[in-house]
């Protein structure tokens, strides 16, 4: 008999299947997961949020069949599509953690991404995009010290004059472990 796991989770990537079906690659905590979503093309579907670009929240999912049963939307990032540029962004963050997910540490990829698209909200999208970037970098073993480079000192003018607190680039020059 199969259980279902609740997991919290991003969409990175979704496509047809069938007729009325989507496949999601969903990137959680735990790993990046492959799910199918039943039905989710007819007009009456519940589950229709779940299969979205940039859909985060709470899926639970059958172990066996990895077949989507609910979901509760924990952020909402369909405001993304209606800006090209931001759109753009966070479709190539996605593509960077679908990408960088295998033999990673999915729990800080998934804050990264999370932090970029909730970052995107306000109009700092490419400064976001740079602090995704070197973050998922230095995570994957490309560590750099930043601090003499123009955009960790404005990073950190940002932070002080808009008092919103932007995570430490410290990261950076860690090398993965």
């Amino acid at each position: 008999m199969s259980s279902t796991k609740e997991y919290t989770g991003i969409v990175l990537q979704s496509q047809d299947y069938k007729e009325l079906d989507k496949k999601i690659a969903l990137l959680t905590v735990d790993g990046l997961l492959y799910c199918q979503l039943k039905s989710v093309k007819k007009s009456t579907a519940k589950l229709k949020a779940a299969g979205l670009p940039f859909a985060c929240g709470l899926y639970s999912i059958v172990d066996k069949t990895m077949v989507v049963t609910s979901f509760v939307s924990l952020h909402e990032f369909d405001w993304l599509s209606n800006d090209y540029d931001k759109y753009v962004l966070a479709s190539i963050a996605c593509e960077v953690c679908l990408v960088s997910a295998y033999g990673s540490d999915c729990a800080i990829l998934f804050s990264c991404l999370l932090e970029l698209l909730k970052g995107m909200l306000l109009d700092n999208e490419k400064i976001y995009m740079h602090t995704f970037l070197a973050r998922v970098l230095g995570h994957l073993g490309y560590a750099k010290d930043f601090n003499n480079f123009s955009i960790y000192k404005m990073l950190q003018e940002i932070s002080i004059v808009s008092g919103r607190e932007i995570k430490s680039l410290s990261l950076l020059s860690q090398s993965r472990v």
